[in-house]
């Protein structure tokens, strides 16, 4: 349900997600301690295709974990930033 523009990516990334009902989502990202770095996404939405930008300019060169939530579903997926 979700892909991604670049991987490693420097420093923003675009996020590609569909969702086939009306529901909640959240799209969080987290780092490699497990602590919420950002939420990019924590809204209802329609069906349909959806793309976001996230612009880690702020954040150090890691690996991060971004969660997408939408009603019983979760996905977990891993990005790595490189500056």
């Amino acid at each position: 349900m979700c892909s991604y523009d670049l991987n490693p990516f420097n420093p923003i990334t675009r996020i590609n997600y569909g969702i086939p009902e009306y529901s909640k989502v959240e799209i969080i990202v987290y780092n490699l301690t497990g602590n919420k770095v950002t939420s990019l996404i924590n809204e209802f939405q329609m069906p349909g295709n959806y793309q976001i930008v996230w612009n880690a300019d702020n954040y150090p060169s890691s690996i991060y974990f971004i969660t997408m939530t939408s009603n019983e579903h979760k996905f977990t997926e891993k990005l790595m930033l490189m500056k």
